[in-house]
């Protein structure tokens, strides 16, 4: 069972994650993450490091969605939380 102070931290993740701010996270998230920070170190798209971030946070993404339970190409919170508990 997570300890509040880890509920705490995983929500804030989550949140960060959810980037739309839609409830929940999915790949189109990750992506607009790996643009995101593209942008913020000037890597254009195209770029290697553009193409890295993206390869990487497509991986990510692939973490993530094991946590989707009802396997509907999206995570909620509900779902986020009972993957980061077992």
């Amino acid at each position: 069972m997570l300890t509040d102070f880890q509920q705490r931290k995983v929500t804030r993740l989550f949140h960060l994650l959810d980037n739309d701010n839609s409830g929940f996270v999915d790949a189109a998230d990750l992506d607009r993450v790996a643009r995101n920070l593209a942008g913020a170190i000037g890597a254009a798209p195209g770029s290697r490091p553009y193409a890295t971030l993206q390869a990487r946070y497509g991986g990510l993404w692939r973490v993530v969605a094991d946590a989707d339970g009802d396997h509907d190409g999206r995570v909620t919170l509900r779902e986020w939380l009972k993957a980061n508990d077992e």
